[in-house]
């Protein structure tokens, strides 16, 4: 940057500087006044304390009283009538002389409060209220701060911040010696500025005409600045409940680490279980077209099902005395059926014989046509009907050997030559030998 470039930025920057200083300027004197505060704490100051307005003289301390509670009781003289009236809303606020001075106090009178002017005045000997004055803060007051707990996170901050200051050591002496020229060329702005008082009066009426004209023409700077006061008030108490989420971090951290290194072991048998389970969701993708099917036909069927639980729910009634009947029943049924088993197995071989009766009953009973005639039968006579003679089947096959034959009772399948012999039914070898006839004469 060219040195007249640095020159100028610099005095633009001493310029908005003495703007900022000088936006409360106030001056010239008049007739006494005086205003009553009444205040918890007025170190120091005493009757004759002087009290400026914008950094000039405005009047002084008529009397300084303590009151019965243990506070103060402030009497302001205002000599000068540039700052009377004062406004409702002004506020007052204690300070040192100089940096060295302790006991040298003075009071400093805002009448230019943040807000704007007020439209209400406070009258001759009238009383500014006690929350428009900000006290002096004492050393005593500084040290009552640190207590026990302050100290304590002081420190913590001390070693917390350490490594930071010595990870920044080097930065920051890079920045000291390039700093060098940056402090010649305020130097030299500041020389400039000297070398020539009156300018630099003109200047600084020229700034206090610009402020003036600014405070008039906005008065919401000072609304501003509060407003910037206040936001930093709640950053501010943010900040401890930051600090707290902060100290209790390491130990959520450690917890959760503790999760992850549990949620490891899970999510490795959980791939298990899925890895098992994915036949099982590819066989429920291949039947779910028949579930959708199924759905339908419930969907479609539900009227008539709900249609017929309907008609059961009113036949209940007359279902009771069938049940109850029933009941008494069962136990005979229950025995002619464990008495009908035994008897179904030795007539289910005769399915053929049965089942050859009735077709050839319907062929007997059936018209005949060209081809069919109205009945068949093969007969043949070998010798007299056994049932004529008083002789015995045995003796009868023995007298007529030829074409007789004896069966009784006969077992299944002796119409075809294939016997089949049931000794539990009785039809056992037996029934064919003519010497064992049942029905034979003792």
């Amino acid at each position: 940057m060219p040195y007249g470039a640095r020159r100028l930025a610099a005095v633009l920057t001493l310029v908005v500087a003495v703007v900022v200083v000088a936006i409360v300027f106030v001056g010239s004197d008049g007739e006494a006044r005086t205003i009553r505060l009444t205040v918890d704490r007025a170190d120091h100051l005493e009757k004759g304390s002087v009290v400026r307005a914008a950094g000039q003289k405005i009047g002084s301390i008529k009397s300084a009283e303590p009151t019965k509670d243990g506070r103060a009781n402030l009497v302001l003289s205002i000599d000068d009538d540039k700052a009377w009236p004062v406004p409702e809303n002004a506020t007052v606020r204690f300070r040192w002389a100089s940096t060295i001075a302790f006991t040298d106090r003075y009071v400093d009178l805002n009448l230019a409060p943040p807000g704007g002017a007020s439209a209400a005045t406070i009258p001759d000997g009238g009383s500014l209220a006690a929350k428009n004055v900000t006290p002096t803060v004492e050393i005593d007051q500084v040290f009552n701060e640190f207590t026990g707990p302050v100290r304590q996170d002081l420190r913590k901050l001390i070693d917390v911040s350490a490594p930071a200051i010595d990870n920044a050591k080097v930065p920051f002496r890079r920045t000291l010696n390039h700093a060098g020229p940056a402090l010649r060329e305020a130097d030299a702005v500041m020389r400039e500025l000297g070398a020539d008082p009156g300018r630099l009066d003109v200047l600084l009426r020229t700034t206090d005409g610009i402020v003036h004209s600014i405070r008039e023409s906005n008065p919401g700077v000072g609304q501003l600045v509060s407003n910037a006061a206040t936001t930093l008030t709640a950053i501010n108490q943010r900040a401890v409940a930051l600090q707290s989420v902060l100290s209790q971090m390491p130990g959520t951290l450690d917890r959760a680490r503790t999760t992850l290194d549990r949620a490891d072991g899970t999510l490795t048998r959980t791939e298990d279980v899925l890895k098992r389970l994915s036949p099982g969701v590819g066989e429920l993708r291949r039947i779910t077209p028949s579930l959708n099917r199924t759905l339908a036909s419930l969907t479609t069927v539900g009227p008539d099902a709900r249609r017929t639980l309907t008609t059961l729910r009113g036949a209940i009634p007359d279902l009771d005395p069938l049940l109850d009947t029933a009941r008494d029943v069962m136990p005979q049924l229950a025995s002619i059926g464990s008495q009908a088993v035994p008897q179904l197995n030795c007539i289910r071989p005769f399915s053929p014989e049965l089942a050859g009766f009735l077709v050839n009953w319907t062929a007997d009973a059936r018209n005949g046509d060209k081809q069919e005639k109205y009945f068949h039968a093969n007969t043949a006579v070998f010798g007299p009907p056994a049932t004529s003679l008083p002789i015995s089947s045995d003796q009868y096959l023995k007298l007529f050997p030829f074409g007789a034959k004896y069966a009784f009772p006969r077992p299944a399948g002796y119409n075809f030559g294939e016997p089949w012999f049931l000794p539990e039914c009785h039809l056992g070898p037996e029934t064919l030998d003519a010497s064992k006839d049942p029905e034979a004469a003792k």
